[in-house]
């Protein structure tokens, strides 16, 4: 109890001497470039060149600027140039936002960095390493609305709802490259994961609340699954051996399965999972022969009228 009485107070008395402290006032075009957050990179402070203009980009003016010339507006309004502080603590407060923080003797941004957003009314606290901003903590209304980490190059978002549930966590590996989030997962209200996407194997998983999958792609294999929710199979699609399948259940059980390939086309049709006959389709020919369920021609008359398309 001491000890959690002590880490209390010493949190208030930190605050309170980082709130205590002289922040010297920016003027109001500077601010915060977050652009490289989710790169790993060193956040900067920037200065718009050309803020009279920014300050007016929501006027009715503005709105009514047709095609190149609005755009030409945005483009110029945006410009920004790189600003150089020395060490100490500042503060920029305009009617956008306020962001205090602190400059190390590199120039860049260290310690701790408190950003209001005041359209929003989130609060964002940022903890900065070298100019990185390796942890951020976005609170509204005193809930969590996102957290962003970075640990060994892996790159860590996750955003919850207006109740403080996790509902999406994205990882992306900064080793790899290309900016794009090698894994998301989104999640139910009660924290069980919903979906899965890996985008290193271009696969996906979705659950149902059971925890039983729903739905399994990967478009590296080439191949889907669908199932119940009590876990039996409702379809599938893959490729084997040269031909494009699909297949469909009723209560786990097959029902139909089309293979293609270049040359021809089959169709089997099963009854309470056991296969009944199936059609072969030549494309070269165009002619069709039925099979009976040991793989000897058949006298049933074919009931292909049309190539089959092969559904995934």
């Amino acid at each position: 109890m001491k000890s959690i009485l002590s880490f209390t107070l010493l949190l208030i008395f930190g605050l309170n001497h980082f709130l205590a402290q002289d922040f010297k006032k920016l003027p109001a075009s500077y601010y915060l470039d977050k652009s490289g957050l989710e790169d790993g990179k060193m956040l900067k402070i920037k200065n718009l060149t050309h803020y009279d203009l920014y300050i007016t980009r929501n006027s009715e003016k503005v709105k009514n600027l047709k095609g190149k010339e609005q755009m030409d507006f945005y483009k110029k309004a945006w410009e920004a140039e790189l600003i150089t502080l020395k060490q100490g603590n500042y503060y920029i407060d305009n009617e956008d936002f306020n962001f205090k923080f602190k400059i190390d003797k590199d120039g860049l941004l260290t310690d701790e960095g408190i950003y209001t957003n005041n359209d929003s009314g989130s609060q964002s606290v940022f903890t900065f390493l070298g100019g990185i901003a390796v942890q951020s903590v976005e609170k509204k209304n005193s809930i969590i609305v996102e957290k962003t980490s970075l640990t060994n190059d892996i790159f860590m978002s996750e955003l919850f709802d207006k109740e403080g549930k996790l509902v999406n966590k994205r990882s992306i590996n900064l080793k790899l490259g290309g900016g794009q989030a090698n894994t998301i997962s989104t999640h139910y209200k009660k924290g069980k994961v919903s979906s899965e996407q890996n985008n290193i194997e271009e696969g996906f998983i979705s659950y149902y609340e059971n925890g039983q999958i729903k739905r399994q792609t990967n478009n590296r294999g080439n191949y889907g699954k669908e199932f119940q929710e009590n876990g039996k199979m409702i379809s599938q699609y893959y490729t084997k051996n040269g031909d494009s399948c699909s297949e469909e259940y009723t209560e786990g059980l097959m029902e139909s399965k089309k293979c293609s390939n270049p040359t021809e086309v089959k169709e089997y049709t099963y009854e309470k999972g056991k296969l009944k006959f199936y059609e072969v389709y030549n494309k070269a020919n165009q002619q069709v022969k039925v099979y009976d369920a040991k793989g000897k021609i058949s006298k049933k008359q074919p009931i292909m009228d049309k190539i089959p398309t092969i559904a995934k």
